[in-house]
């Protein structure tokens, strides 16, 4: 058995990267609805398990850094804290961390939902989220300044698209599995993953 420490050091070594506790990234799951190479099957479950339990920071928690805002101070404020860290100070537990279970290969029909990747108050909205390979993801602007949405994929660009205030949301299929990070060129201290 793996422990979550293990997992999370596995998983910065396969990124090349060492990942600070808590810093998980949007996660497309396979499922053998879209694609061969993730086969899936459903199957009725009638005595499904359950998985809970709470995360959290070991050691003392660190401080999210604040970063001087150059584009649209009017609006997102003089400085902007990161998000790297959502520790909470009373109990250490950490929030926006994704645990995946790999290579199940048949279950319960996997639940299908749309991901919205909002740009609220010059942050991404929700900060990390998961979805599955068939689903897809809609881009929108809610703020009344102009944004950028990049999304990156193993170091790779996959999407790069200006998203101008009023403008029209845009809606892609995930076609793929694997992690995605999300920037604002236009604001570097926007993240999201």
């Amino acid at each position: 058995m793996i422990k979550l420490e293990e997992k999370m050091l596995i998983l910065s070594r396969l990124t090349g990267k060492f990942l600070p506790a808590g810093l998980f990234w949007i996660l497309f799951f396979g499922s053998g609805v879209q694609s061969n190479l993730f086969a899936y099957e459903v199957m009725p479950v009638t005595n499904g398990g359950e998985l809970s339990g709470a995360i959290k920071f070991k050691g003392n928690p660190p401080t999210n850094q604040p970063h001087q805002v150059v584009n649209n101070p009017e609006f997102c404020g003089s400085t902007v804290e990161e998000e790297t860290y959502l520790i909470n100070r009373e109990n250490k537990g950490l929030g926006n961390v994704v645990i995946s279970i790999e290579d199940i290969s048949r279950g319960k029909k996997p639940l299908s939902a749309d991901i919205i990747i909002e740009n609220r108050h010059c942050r991404f909205v929700p900060h990390v989220q998961t979805g599955m390979v068939g689903n897809s993801y809609e881009i929108r602007n809610s703020d009344p300044v102009l944004h950028n949405t990049h999304l990156h994929m193993e170091g790779v660009s996959i999407l790069n698209i200006a998203m101008p205030a009023g403008g029209k949301n845009i809606k892609k299929a995930i076609s793929q599995k694997g992690v995605i990070s999300t920037r604002c060129d236009a604001h570097k201290f926007m993240q999201g993953w």
